[in-house]
C-alpha cells in the first residue's frame, strides 16, 4: 500500500507538503507546478487515502444508505439504483444498498446495519409509487423517499416522486394532436396504486382542455394491471364504445389491448392507437409494433434523491416537500391518425 512517505520520497519533497496537496490545502503554500507533480506521482503509485483516518479527523463518513422495499424484483430497480449510485459517486459519497424482505424484522436489521456503518443519510425506495411508513432514526440522519410518499410527512424531509398527472396529460395530448377525439382510458381500481387517480385525471384534463367531453363509456377499469386483465378490458371497451385510441394505466394493460387488436384484425396504429405508461424495458420495445408509452424516469428519481439527502446532510435541505420528476412521452410505433375502419 502506497503511503504519503513513498510519494514524498519519489518526488523529493516533505511528507507534510504531500499531505497538504492531497488534502486540498496547498493553496498559497505549495506552488502549482510542484502540486501537479505530487498528484501525478500519487496516481502513478496507486495512492488511496485512508478513509478511516479521514473519517476520524472530519467526523464524516460520506456514506448514504438506500433501503429498498421489494425492489430487487422490479423491472425499474436497476435504473433507480444506477441513478443513485452515479449521483453519490459524483458527489464523493458511497452508497450502501440493502434490499428488504416483506417482514418488518428485516427492516430493523437493515437499519441497524446501516447505522452501525455511520451512514449520514437514508433513502427509502419502493417498487412502485405508493405510501410508505418511515422508520424512526436519529435526528441527525435525514431521510428522503424515492418513488414513494411518507405515511407521516413530518418523518421524512423530502420525497422524489413521478409526475403521474403530467405523464398522462402528455400521452393524451399526443393522441389529440394526432386527431383523435374518442380516446378510451383503461385504468385500475386497485387502491394500492396512488397513481391511478393522477393518471385518470391527466387523461380527463387533456380532453377538457381540448374541448372534448370525457365519455364515461370510454373508461374501463381492471382489478389488477396485468396483460390478461388488459385483454378483458379491451374486449369490453371495443365492444361498447368503439374508441379510435386507448390510453392505458400501464404497459402490461397496453400489451393486452394490442393482443386483442391482433385477435380481431384491428390494425395498430392504422385502426387503433395505443399508449402505455411505465416504459417497462422488457415489454415496450419487444411488442410488435413497439409501444408508444410514458417513461417513469427512475434514473432521475434515484439521482435526485441522493442530491436531496446530501443537501440535507450539509444543512441545505430547505423546506420539506415533494419533488415531481417529469415523465417523458416515448414515441414509438403504436400511435397514428384515427382511421378506425375494421369490423369488430
Amino acid at each position: 500500500m502506497t503511503r504519503l512517505k513513498d510519494i514524498a520520497q519519489d518526488v523529493g519533497v516533505s511528507v507534510s507538503t504531500v499531505s497538504l496537496v492531497l488534502n486540498g490545502k496547498s493553496g498559497g503554500r505549495v506552488n502549482e507546478e510542484t502540486a501537479q507533480v505530487i498528484r501525478a506521482a500519487a496516481e502513478r503509485l496507486g495512492y488511496y487515502p485512508n478513509l478511516a483516518a479521514k473519517t476520524l479527523r472530519s467526523k464524516r463518513t460520506h456514506t448514504i444508505g438506500l433501503l429498498a422495499d421489494s425492489i430487487a424484483g422490479s423491472p425499474f430497480s436497476p435504473e433507480l439504483i444506477r441513478g443513485a449510485q452515479q449521483a453519490a459517486w459524483d458527489a464523493g459519497y458511497v452508497l450502501f444498498s440493502v434490499y428488504l424482505r416483506t417482514d418488518r424484522d428485516s427492516e430493523e436489521l437493515a437499519l441497524q446495519s446501516l447505522l452501525q456503518r455511520d451512514v449520514e443519510g437514508l433513502i427509502l425506495a419502493t417498487d412502485y409509487h405508493r405510501v410508505r411508513p418511515v422508520p424512526s432514526l436519529p435526528a441527525d440522519v435525514p431521510i428522503v423517499c424515492a418513488d414513494c410518499r411518507p405515511a407521516d410527512e413530518r418523518a421524512a424531509g423530502y420525497a422524489v416522486i413521478p409526475d403521474e398527472y403530467q405523464g398522462a396529460h402528455a400521452a393524451t395530448t399526443h393522441l389529440i394532436e394526432q386527431g383523435h377525439t374518442r380516446i378510451g382510458y383503461i385504468g385500475t381500481a386497485d387502491r394500492r396504486f396512488i397513481a391511478r387517480e393522477m393518471r385518470e385525471e391527466g387523461w380527463r384534463a387533456a380532453l377538457v382542455e381540448a374541448g372534448i367531453d370525457p365519455d364515461p363509456l370510454l373508461v374501463e377499469n381492471v382489478e389488477d394491471p396485468t396483460a390478461p386483465e388488459g385483454r378483458r378490458a379491451a374486449r369490453a371497451l371495443l365492444d361498447r364504445a368503439r374508441p379510435t385510441a386507448v390510453f392505458c394505466f400501464g404497459d402490461l394493460i397496453a400489451m393486452g389491448v394490442l393482443q386483442v387488436a391482433g385477435e380481431r384484425g384491428i390494425r395498430v396504429p392504422a385502426d387503433l392507437s395505443i399508449v402505455g405508461f411505465d416504459d417497462q424495458p422488457t415489454i415496450a420495445t419487444a411488442l410488435d409494433p413497439p409501444l408508444t408509452t410514458v417513461r417513469l424516469d427512475h434514473h432521475a428519481m434515484g439521482a435526485r434523491a441522493v442530491e436531496a439527502v446530501i443537501a440535507a446532510i450539509n444543512g441545505n435541505a430547505g423546506h420539506p416537500g415533494v419533488e415531481l420528476t417529469p415523465c417523458p412521452l416515448i414515441r414509438r410505433s403504436t400511435v397514428g391518425p384515427p382511421g378506425y375502419s375494421t369490423t369488430i
